[in-house]
């Protein structure tokens, strides 16, 4: 089992590094809707973050799955080294199977 202080910083590092800004406007958003930082949301309620990005997008799926998949996805893939989880990844946030999605990241 993988201790998640270590991807949620791995996350929050990526974010700053790569996108500059964007953890702030995303936490503004989280924070604002459901009381949680991002990556705190990310990785308790990954559904909450990817609705959250849904509705930023308005409703767009494909602009939401791009962001999520640049911004959450992309630095979890890199942190467990396994490129082929990011379509199942994406698939479990999107149907709202947030205790898979957990289970998949602490386990792989």
């Amino acid at each position: 089992m993988r201790d998640l202080s270590d991807l949620k910083r791995s996350v929050q590092v990526y974010l700053l590094k790569n996108m500059p800004g964007m953890l702030s406007f995303l936490n503004t958003l989280c924070v604002m809707n459901h009381g949680l930082d991002c990556v705190t949301l990310l990785l308790t309620s990954p559904s909450k973050l990817y609705i959250t990005l849904l509705n930023h997008h308005r409703g767009d799926m494909l602009s939401a799955d791009y962001a999520f998949t640049l911004a959450f996805l992309n630095p979890i893939i890199s942190y467990l080294k396994k490129p082929e989880l990011t379509q199942r990844l994406l698939e479990l946030v999107k149907t709202s199977r947030d205790a898979e999605f957990l289970e998949l990241i602490t386990h792989s």
